[in-house]
């Protein structure tokens, strides 16, 4: 394999593992829709949003397959990615048995968020190519976005006033 497809292959990698960290991020909060449904409509609206942020990654295939290449991918840590979907699963996990309150839900979420800021990679990683820019803007916007809801959320007394479903 030659240099250009080695990039491509290492973009190809960090893209998917994106778009599954956002689908997954989704999936709990889909679980958390189910688990409270007193905050069901919050947590439907933010699942729907983090599907809706790998469906924008996914546009981005194309582009890279045709060789755009993206800048600074070295800063990205493929491994750090793969610790924080293990932690999401375990969130996940303890929501499907029901042992997540609001108030964990809550805080779940804000860490997630927090990482996916933290981590600057839609802020750092750059191309080329400014459809990737324009996603990679929209996408870093969204983030604080969910960071200002589930804050406001989390300076409630009691976030979403209810227990678990089947409790």
């Amino acid at each position: 394999m030659n240099a250009k497809d080695q990039i491509r292959a290492a973009q190809r990698g960090i893209l998917e593992g994106l778009m599954n960290w956002e689908r997954i991020i989704g999936h709990l909060y889909d679980q958390y829709a189910l688990l409270f449904p007193a905050m069901s409509a919050f947590w439907s609206g933010l699942a729907k949003q983090e599907r809706g942020h790998a469906a924008l990654l996914k546009q981005l295939e194309p582009l890279l397959d045709e060789g755009d290449v993206l800048w600074n991918i070295g800063t990205f840590r493929e491994s750090a990615l793969r610790e924080e979907i293990d932690r999401i699963k375990a969130a996940i996990a303890r929501a499907m048995d029901k042992t997540t309150t609001p108030s964990e839900a809550v805080s779940t979420a804000i860490g997630i968020e927090s990482s996916l800021s933290e981590s600057k990679f839609y802020s750092v990683v750059r191309a080329d190519l400014p459809a990737f820019n324009r996603v990679a803007d929209a996408l870093s916007r969204a983030i604080d976005a969910h960071l200002t809801e589930l804050r406001t959320v989390a300076m409630k007394r009691d976030p979403g006033g209810a227990q678990p479903a089947g409790s």
